[in-house]
Order: structure tokens, then C-alpha cells, then sequence
């Protein structure tokens, strides 16, 4: 696996999968190195101070693996497992390996009683109880990050307005800021720096 990305000098955005990891990177730039390469997580990863990647972010991306990769179902809850690091492997080494491979039936609380689970979905459930995501640091970081939006050097002015509406859009939904139109449309002439006439 790679190692990550550079970052980017002019600020703390934290998407690099948006503003600056390459095509076929994970969230925090790691490259994939095959189609049966899951992609890596680890508990400090979801507090890194420029690029948290939360482990819902890391539940989406390995769903997409799923879909993308040709490993079967019983290969892939071993896979995942090699794929953590830290506390989180700590933790999951505790689930046998013929549940990683096989799953098993099991009650998730979800209302749905006691169903078959695949090896991934215990391996998921169990991450998620011993690191349920932290819904309030991500409101408190979105906002802040959404209002440090700066212009940068040599950017063409599509693809300025493009990030300045994804960076919006993510902080209107996770801290659900409500910024107006006609807030929005200052906010982007001020940081063009038109004079006032213009």
C-alpha cells in the first residue's frame, strides 16, 4: 500500500478524496493495490486532525469494494480482518475465523431478530459498537472547514464554484447550516475579491 498523500499547504480541508487523493485512492490517499486489496482502517484514523476518515466513511468504501472486487463472500471477512490496524484488529481477532469466513446467524438489535450475517457485516458490527462514530465532532469540524474555503493559486473558476458547492453541500448536511442564497453568493464574491461595483 502507498503511503499517504502530501497535503495541501492552503488550508485544512479535510476531503481528499474531493481536493487532492488520486484516482483510485481511499479517503486518506492510500492507493489500491488490486481489486482484492480492501481498503485500511484503523480507530486513529477517524480523529486525524486534517483527514479523518470515520468508519462510516470506511463502511462506504468497503461496500464498494464489495461490489467492485471478484474475492468471494467467504474470502472477504478474512480479507477485511487483515485490513485493520490497531485496536480494531486487537478486536476483531477475538471473532473465529470460521465466523469471519462463514458468518453466522446473529441479532443486531435493528429489529429484524435473529438473521444470517456474513463475515463482513459481524466484522462491521462489532467496529461499531467498540467505536460508534462521533456525529458531534463531525458537525463541530464541517462548519468550521466550510468557512475557511479559500480560492486556490492557478484554479479555474469551474472548478472553484464545483468545490465551493460540494463543500456546501456536506456542511449543510452534516451540521445543517441553512446558509441561504443570498448568503452563499456574497460568500463566493467575497472570496473572488471583486471590487464592490463589479
Amino acid at each position: 500500500m502507498a503511503s499517504h498523500q502530501s497535503r495541501h499547504p492552503s488550508g485544512p480541508e479535510r476531503q481528499p478524496q474531493v481536493y487532492g487523493a488520486r484516482p483510485l485512492q481511499y479517503r486518506q490517499g492510500v492507493a489500491v493495490a488490486s481489486a482484492e486489496t480492501p481498503p485500511t482502517w484503523s480507530p486513529h484514523m477517524a480523529t486525524d486532525p486534517t483527514y479523518p476518515y470515520t468508519l462510516t466513511e470506511y463502511l462506504r468504501d468497503v461496500g464498494r469494494w464489495q461490489a467492485a472486487t471478484k474475492v468471494t463472500a467467504e474470502r472477504q471477512g478474512p480479507f477485511l480482518a487483515l485490513a485493520l490496524g490497531g485496536a480494531a484488529r486487537s478486536l476483531i481477532d477475538e471473532i473465529a475465523d470460521d465466523l469471519l469466513i462463514n458468518g453466522g446467524d446473529a441479532d443486531f438489535g435493528d429489529g429484524n431478530g435473529l438473521l444470517p450475517r456474513t463475515g463482513v457485516q459481524l466484522v462491521f458490527r462489532a467496529l461499531f459498537q467498540k467505536f460508534p462514530p462521533d456525529s458531534e465532532a463531525a458537525m463541530l469540524r464541517a462548519g468550521p472547514e466550510f468557512f475557511s474555503f479559500t480560492p486556490r493559486r492557478d484554479e479555474v473558476m469551474e472548478a472553484l464554484f464545483l468545490r465551493f458547492d460540494t463543500m456546501l453541500e456536506k456542511a449543510n448536511r452534516d451540521t445543517e447550516l441553512g446558509i441561504s442564497f443570498a448568503f452563499r453568493s456574497w460568500m463566493l464574491l467575497s472570496l473572488l475579491q471583486l471590487p464592490a461595483k463589479k
